[in-house]
């Protein structure tokens, strides 16, 4: 690899040799993070038809080879885990307990880290998962959808057309903020290739404004946590380093659940010196690309917002007498659970959504789509079997290696059920279909479908 001039010449007086030769002659390292909404890491280590290696960066991670076939398997699609550069899971982990925390997600696509935090909170509290770019939220809402996440809802804005609506409404606020990119340089052409000093620098004043809207956003007593997924120190310790003199309210919490080297106070001449308490991960030190991330503790003292909150308008309504018995009908003959939610209409769409998530603005998706009303009858989602445990669906159809290749295809499949079933591949829920006649109609979105 053919490093920036001006990047070694940044570097090297920090690192030495050794971080620019590991990222000039050392591989990239690849690896998975196991969802446990639906599986523990122990069990998926005994089901798993490729090597894994424990990663010391993430309780549920593991480092793969580099040509394991990990993203054409049934059990990625069943949402078994997630593919994810290792250093990129100690995010999620340094965050601690999350279970029935209020979270927002700021920079969210392709869902990660918003992934990983619903797997720590376990069905409990809430996720808004927020895209600025709006094109990017299909990813982000595929990955949220295929890990089974219940508690979320997508919005696509910038941090600052949020800022009025949230004012301290969460008790987690994740900046995963945009970058240089210097932990993707043996990853991706373009992070080499539109990295410069004057990259760097504007990267850094927009991670200092995104930081200032977070902090109004996060609650008193909440946490705020900084991630980037470069090295230098502008992007890092400097940036929170001006952070924290201009905001005594927050106090600098050390990382405890994950084995991460401290970051470097020393490197930027940091005003504050606990700031070495944040996490500095480095590709010549741990397995892993490169990641900084900064837990910190807003205190209660001296911390109202003067941020009015606005409301919105509710797009939702409550079903109707007849959409509730076609819905409910549906329900009891195919789930042996109740909805997690009470059900809620947008046009002729059903969503199973927190009543904390329901009016919220700049959304582009709310919950779990449940379906559609149709002509007299109710019309699952994928989405919808992709949030249900195996355990609490009357009706499957086990798939094995070929049947499997033919229903990702879109093929028909023979089929003794009646009526709506899940397709499952060892156990794990893939999608659904419609028996009828012998066969099974395949739901498989067409936008999943590998031919």
């Amino acid at each position: 690899m053919r490093l920036p001039k001006d990047f070694v010449s940044m570097m090297r007086p920090l690192t030495g040799d050794e971080l620019i030769s590991e990222l000039q002659h050392g591989e990239a390292k690849r690896g998975l993070r196991v969802n446990t909404l639906r599986i523990t890491p122990e069990e998926f280590e005994k089901l798993s038809s490729f090597p894994l290696r424990k990663s010391p960066l993430c309780s549920e991670g593991f480092i793969i080879d580099r040509d394991a076939p990990a993203g054409t398997c049934a059990f990625h699609d069943a949402g078994l885990y997630y593919l994810q550069e290792p250093s990129a899971s100690a995010v999620g982990e340094a965050c601690g307990d999350v279970r029935g925390l209020n979270i927002l997600d700021l920079c969210a696509a392709p869902g990660g880290k918003s992934t990983h935090l619903a797997a720590k909170a376990g069905h409990s509290g809430t996720i808004i998962a927020n895209e600025c770019v709006k094109s990017r939220t299909k990813p982000l809402r595929s990955n949220l959808e295929r890990m089974g996440v219940r508690i979320h809802a997508v919005t696509s804005a910038m941090p600052y057309e949020l800022k009025p609506y949230f004012a301290e409404r969460f008790d987690l606020v994740l900046a995963d903020v945009p970058c240089s990119g210097e932990g993707m340089f043996r990853r991706e052409e373009n992070a080499l290739r539109e990295w410069s000093l004057d990259h760097v620098r504007s990267c850094a004043e927009r991670q200092s404004s995104i930081l200032e809207d977070a902090a109004a956003m996060t609650a008193p007593g909440g946490l705020l946590v900084y991630s980037t997924c470069t090295l230098n120190v502008y992007e890092n310790e400097l940036t929170i380093d001006t952070f924290l003199s201009a905001h005594p309210e927050f106090v600098m919490e050390r990382i405890d659940s994950v084995s991460i080297p401290g970051a470097r106070p020393d490197w930027c001449k940091a005003l504050n010196e606990y700031i070495r308490l944040a996490g500095r991960l480095m590709p010549h030190v741990v397995e892993g690309e490169g990641h900084f991330v900064a837990k910190m503790r807003k205190t209660t003292e001296g911390s109202v917002s003067s941020v009015v909150k606005s409301i919105i308008k509710s797009r939702l309504r409550a079903m109707t007498t007849q959409e509730n018995e076609l819905f409910y009908s549906f329900w009891r003959d195919s789930f042996s659970c109740e909805p997690w939610y009470e059900p809620a209409v947008f046009e002729d769409k059903v969503y199973l959504i927190s009543p904390e998530l329901r009016d919220i603005p700049y959304s582009v998706s709310q919950g779990v789509h449940a379906g559609s009303f149709r002509t007299k009858r109710f019309e699952p989602s994928h989405t919808l079997y992709m949030a249900v445990s195996p355990d609490d669906i009357y009706s499957t159809l086990p798939l094995d290696n070929e049947t499997y290749r033919a229903f990702i295809s879109g093929l028909e499949l023979p089929c003794e059920e009646k009526g709506f079933c899940a397709v499952t591949f060892g156990g794990y829920i893939i999608g659904y279909g419609k028996g009828s006649g012998g066969v099974l109609k395949n739901k498989y979105p067409a936008g999943l479908r590998r031919y």
